[in-house]
């Protein structure tokens, strides 16, 4: 796209997928991210950039099974509390808008831990499915 229009600033309207059980979506946000900041590196005018979704969505041809929100409707009912066994997708998030809103030695720290712990996590995923 910037190749072809190079004069035109570029909004990523939304990026996500669905993942039941949201082990492989911390790892691909983040891998999204670094992607585009080192698209924008070479130059890229991204200037910004939408996750979907929020909150699980109903799908017409799926109803609830498929869960691509960052936050099931029961999780807003309480404060978010990250879990010891695995990273989800609102802490790959988090941690990615504190590094780039407020970017800071420990933003950054942050952010590299919840990196290393979603990688695991996701090729952990693989390895297992590669099993059954």
């Amino acid at each position: 796209m910037n190749e072809q229009y190079p004069q035109k600033e570029i909004f990523i309207s939304e990026f996500g997928f669905s993942d039941s059980k949201d082990i492989r979506r911390p790892y691909w946000i983040l891998e999204t991210v670094r992607y585009v900041i080192e698209a924008m590196k070479h130059g890229v005018p991204v200037k910004g950039m939408l996750l979907w979704s929020l909150v699980n969505n109903f799908e017409w041809n799926r109803g609830m099974e498929q869960k691509f929100g960052l936050f099931d409707e029961k999780d807003l009912k309480e404060p978010l509390i990250a879990s010891p066994e695995k990273v989800s997708g609102w802490e790959a998030w988090r941690a990615v808008a504190g590094a780039v809103t407020q970017p800071s030695v420990e933003t950054l720290a942050d952010l590299q831990k919840i990196y290393e712990r979603a990688e695991r996590q996701f090729k952990a995923s693989l390895k297992q499915e590669g099993e059954a």
